[in-house]
C-alpha cells in the first residue's frame, strides 16, 4: 500500500500517538511532525495559547505572478463601488485565449476566497457570472481583486477560544434598479468566519 500525504487530527495527542504507531507497524513511513502547510493554506499553531492562524500568503503571491501582476499596486477594497458590471453586449464575443485565461483567474479568486479570504466573497461571486463571455470591464474588476489580495496576503482566518459560535445577515431589499434582492451572511466559529 502506497501513501503519499497523511494527516492525522484529533482532540487528544493521545489518540494521534496511538494511530501513528499502528501505522509505524503496517507501513514504512515517515512522520513530517506538526503539519505547517496543506493544500496551499499556511498553517500557524499556538498550543499555549490554543490558537490557530490559516493563511495563503505564498498562494497568493503565485496567483498575482501568474496573472503577471506582481508589480502592481495593491488597493483596499476588493471592488470598485460605483462600477456596475453588466453583461457583454450581444456582438461582443471574447476569444477562447480571453475566456480560459478569465476563467482560470476566477477560480485561483475563488480558491483564495474559500482558503482564508472569505472577504472577497461578494466580488468572486460578481465577476463569477461573466465568465462564458467576459470583456475588459469584467477582466478589470477581477485585477482589482488581485490587487487587494496583494495588499493584504498577510491576513488569514484566526482561531481561537473567545466565545463559540456568531451568525450575521444582511439584505439590500431590492435597491437595484431590476429590484432584485441581494442577501448575504457570515457564521464565525471562535472568532474567525467558516462560512
Amino acid at each position: 500500500m502506497y501513501v503519499d500525504d497523511l494527516v492525522l487530527a484529533s482532540r487528544t495527542k493521545g489518540t494521534i500517538n496511538w494511530v501513528r504507531v499502528k501505522l509505524h507497524q503496517e507501513l514504512d513511513m515517515t512522520d513530517l511532525g506538526q503539519q505547517s502547510t496543506f493544500l496551499g493554506l499556511e498553517i500557524q499553531r499556538n498550543r499555549s495559547h490554543r490558537t490557530l492562524f490559516l493563511s495563503q500568503k505564498t498562494y497568493i503571491k503565485k496567483i498575482i505572478d501568474n496573472m503577471g501582476m506582481e508589480d502592481c499596486n495593491p488597493t483596499t477594497t476588493p471592488a470598485e463601488p460605483q462600477i456596475r458590471l453588466e453583461k457583454s453586449s450581444s456582438t461582443f464575443e471574447a476569444t477562447a485565449v480571453d475566456r480560459l485565461r478569465y476563467q482560470s483567474a476566477v477560480g485561483s479568486l475563488i480558491y483564495a476566497m474559500l482558503g482564508s479570504s472569505p472577504d472577497i466573497s461578494y466580488p468572486v461571486a460578481k465577476v463569477r457570472q461573466f465568465s462564458v463571455n467576459p470583456n475588459s470591464t469584467h477582466l478589470t474588476a477581477v485585477k482589482r481583486m488581485f490587487r487587494y489580495l496583494a495588499g493584504t496576503s498577510n491576513r488569514g482566518l484566526y482561531y481561537g477560544l473567545e466565545g463559540t459560535g456568531i451568525g450575521f445577515t444582511d439584505a439590500d431589499w431590492g435597491s437595484r434598479n431590476d429590484r432584485q434582492l441581494i442577501g448575504g451572511f457570515t457564521f464565525l466559529l471562535n472568532g474567525a468566519a467558516i462560512s
